[in-house]
């Protein structure tokens, strides 16, 4: 958004950046081992909160939310290794590994703990994954929509392995327009007619969330950088190991705060078709029941319920931000 300003002595307009702006460029590059992890970091005060994002998002996820969160303490987004201006990391992309980076990364990034985890969605597994190996570090746990793999049912175990299955294909197509420099968009061949590469990432490109700059950016990086691709691909593929290896180190984060915002999977209206509707109810039901077994993980925990679809970070940031702030001040 622009907007000009000036008085009646007529000064010359001013332009107002975009409060996204930040993210259309490198931030902070910090040695993770064998690669760079790229960190935007603001406020100050402690715990340090840090920003994990989900599966396909990085840093920009959390234009609506960093500013504020900043307004009470230190908080960092990061980039993951292949995504954004952060370097490709080694593979494969399993849980342990990014935690391990990140966690290397904020050591020699000289980001002080102890850490606030605020974690979107997919991030929840390294998150988890970063509190059973350094929990001595971690004040507490936000999970926004988390994901919560080893804890489901078999019937939604199932479900979600018969989705990935589907998509892959479909990402690695993809992948392979992007090293063959075909422009994007791309029309989708006969067997994927609704292919649409820019909906891999966030929750589509270009997002009204976004200015026109950091759309135009993100939009840049999906057409020309296979590590991405590469990237997107190895996560999905190595989420099974990564269940087994949250289900073998299922860590208690003792009297820690640890909460937990529940929302809807799905974006129905009254023209959803009605078995669609019922099946939509039905994952979102086993869902909010598998993000229910967080509670398990402190004795001090809360399910905070949003009536937003999934990406309330997004439709309702205040409740976000708020509820970061509750586990914040409960965490000092």
């Amino acid at each position: 958004m622009f907007v000009a300003c000036g008085s009646a002595l007529g000064q010359k307009a001013m332009v107002q950046t975009p409060a996204d702006a930040m993210y259309t460029r490198p931030g902070t590059l910090i040695p993770a081992g064998t690669h760079r992890l790229n960190f935007y970091c603001m406020g100050s005060g402690s715990p340090t909160v840090i920003m994990e994002g989900g599966f396909g998002d990085w840093s920009p996820a959390f234009s609506g939310l960093q500013q504020r969160v900043a307004a009470f303490t230190r908080v960092c987004s990061y980039d993951r290794a292949g995504f954004g201006f952060s370097d490709p990391g080694p593979m494969p992309r399993r849980f342990d590994r990014l935690a391990e980076e990140l966690h290397t990364a904020l050591h020699n990034g000289n980001i002080a703990g102890p850490y606030l985890l605020v974690a979107l969605a997919f991030g929840s597994n390294p998150a988890r994954a970063f509190a059973d190996r350094w929990m001595p570090e971690v004040a507490g746990l936000v999970l926004i929509s988390g994901d919560a793999p080893d804890l489901e049912s078999t019937e939604m175990t199932d479900f979600w392995q018969r989705l990935v299955a589907r998509q892959l294909p479909q990402v690695r197509l993809c992948r392979d327009w992007v090293a063959a420099g075909k422009a994007m968009p791309i029309t989708p061949p006969p067997e994927y007619p609704r292919l649409n590469c820019y909906a891999r990432v966030f929750e589509g490109l270009p997002d009204a969330q976004f200015s026109p700059a950091l759309n135009a950016a993100l939009e840049r990086e999906m057409a020309t950088k296979t590590t991405l691709w590469d990237t997107l691909i190895s996560e999905m593929e190595e989420v099974p190991k990564g269940v087994a290896y949250l289900k073998e180190h299922r860590t208690s984060f003792g009297s820690r705060p640890v909460r937990i915002i529940t929302a809807n999977l799905f974006h129905d209206t009254a023209s959803t078709p009605s078995a669609d509707r019922l099946q939509h109810m039905r994952i979102s039901y086993y869902e909010a029941l598998a993000q229910s077994r967080f509670l398990d993980l402190s004795s001090n925990a809360k399910q905070i319920f949003s009536d937003t679809g999934i990406i309330v970070h997004f439709e309702k940031p205040e409740l976000v931000v708020q509820t970061i702030r509750e586990a914040w001040e409960q965490s000092k």
